[in-house]
């Protein structure tokens, strides 16, 4: 315990089930999972969970959307720093030869801006940065709802499209959205072996969203409850070869009625990158649908 009253907690199976989903390919937690807990008091006030693979790299997390510290309750800088700093010394320690971090973001954590602050100035360098674009706001996504979702509802009603939405039953609209996504030219980075694990562990966190038209799926999307208070717009699609309209539209009308269906308090509607740069039209489309944007930053330390 330091002179402010902190100690550090270190286990390798926590003993609760995590509020975001924590290894998109792990079917429990192992030996190589190190669990770090700043407790003051018996109250945990931060924790970061890591991952040693094979070439003592700890990675925080490697499969996992983002990782990152977590702060719970009222913590100050100081009470932050000092936990970057025990975290760091342990894994050197334990031979860690680097450190990797994707700092979970605004609005998923609280104290996201001071703890990349902090990462920055204990050495850490950052070696990606995703924009993710949402829209916050309980009563917001409400409001929007009732003050844009009309015309879009009447689209749709208009081209006959139904709407299949809500628990995974089966896994024909991930392969659909792979099967499109390649047509267009994108890369297919949707392991769906991992999803149908990650389904049976999560079935309440994961949710399929498909618009149809005399029962063939025209356009779907894989949403993810990554946090207990939000929903993830994961991976999507559009038939190449469809002639509807705006179907775009329309999927992202039923995700804020899901949403809404849900009571989340945000929607994250992911990054929108290319390998050769920003995807602006992507980005462009997303902004009629969002009110804030933050940075996913991933950030390294050569131990």
């Amino acid at each position: 315990m330091n002179q402010d009253g902190y100690r550090l907690l270190i286990t390798k199976k926590p003993e609760f089930k995590p509020e975001y989903l924590f290894d998109t390919h792990s079917t429990e937690f192992s030996d190589e999972y190190l669990i770090y807990q700043w407790v003051k008091k018996q109250k945990i006030r931060a924790s970061v969970v890591f991952r040693l693979d094979d070439s003592q790299v700890a990675i925080s997390l490697p499969r996992a959307p983002f990782g990152g510290i977590k702060t719970q309750g009222r913590l100050h800088s100081e009470g932050v720093d000092q936990f970057i700093s025990e975290v760091v010394l342990d894994l050197r320690n334990r031979g860690a030869s680097k450190i990797v971090i994707t700092q979970r973001p605004k609005p998923y954590e609280d104290f996201a801006e001071l703890i990349q602050y902090l990462l920055y100035k204990h050495g850490f360098r950052v070696d990606r940065i995703l924009n993710h674009q949402f829209f916050i706001g309980k009563k917001k996504i409400k409001h929007w709802i009732k003050e844009e979702g009309g015309r879009f509802e009447k689209k749709r009603k208009e081209q006959g499209i139904e709407v299949d939405k809500g628990p995974i039953r089966n896994f024909q609209f991930v392969s659909k959205i792979s099967e499109w996504n390649s047509l267009r030219g994108y890369a297919d980075n949707l392991d769906q072996n991992s999803i149908v694990q990650q389904v049976s562990l999560f079935p309440d966190r994961y949710f399929e969203l498909s618009l149809r038209k005399d029962g063939a799926i025209i356009a779907a999307a894989l949403l993810v409850g990554l946090t207990l208070d939000s929903l993830y717009y994961y991976k999507s699609g559009i038939d190449p070869k469809t002639d509807f309209k705006q179907l775009g539209d329309i999927l992202l009308h039923q995700l804020f009625l899901m949403a809404a269906d849900l009571k989340v308090n945000f929607i994250d509607l992911g990054s929108s990158d290319l390998d050769t740069g920003a995807n602006h039209q992507l980005i462009f489309f997303k902004s009629r649908f969002t009110n804030d944007q933050y940075n996913k930053i991933s950030w390294s330390l050569n131990c």
